[in-house]
């Protein structure tokens, strides 16, 4: 049988941050619609792409990197902002929610505020749902729930 030739490989994280960049706004509103409207679109999101990786770099944990963040700010009017932590999941994982868990509690951790920590799963696995992460010893626990959409 001939080997079979591959095409150059496709960024598909690369794609979803571009469009996160221009459309988040509209995918959150059908992703997210509970986020959407939480927030106060009379207000830009601002991107923290450089602040994001000085947390995952911070972190030690290899090469993974989170997707996006941004800040938003609250439409209830309260002076409060929040970071919105998108983590695009093209193939299936089974460290994804050990690797949320890790991110959202750097991402507090250095800002102080509050973090909504949201999973697009892209992958093409009917069968991948990643739960909760969970730890727990001699009673001390530990568990992090995060809402996913499923692209």
């Amino acid at each position: 049988m001939p080997e079979r030739k591959r095409g150059p490989a496709v960024d598909h994280d690369g794609a979803w941050k571009e469009a996160l960049d221009h459309y988040l706004q509209p995918f959150l509103h059908l992703c997210f619609p509970i986020v959407y409207t939480g927030i106060d679109w009379t207000q830009a999101a601002t991107p923290l792409d450089q602040e994001l990786q000085k947390v995952v770099r911070d972190a030690q944990i290899g090469k993974r990197r989170v997707d996006k963040l941004f800040r938003v700010y609250r439409r209830d009017g309260t002076e409060e902002w929040l970071l919105v932590h998108i983590e695009i999941q093209s193939q299936p994982d089974p460290g994804l929610p050990e690797r949320m868990y890790r991110y959202h509690h750097r991402i507090v951790d250095r800002y102080d505020q509050r973090v909504v920590s949201l999973a697009v799963l892209a992958d093409n696995s009917p069968h991948f749902h990643p739960g909760p992460f969970e730890q727990e010893t001699w009673g001390c626990r530990v568990r992090f729930e995060y809402p996913t959409c499923n692209c």
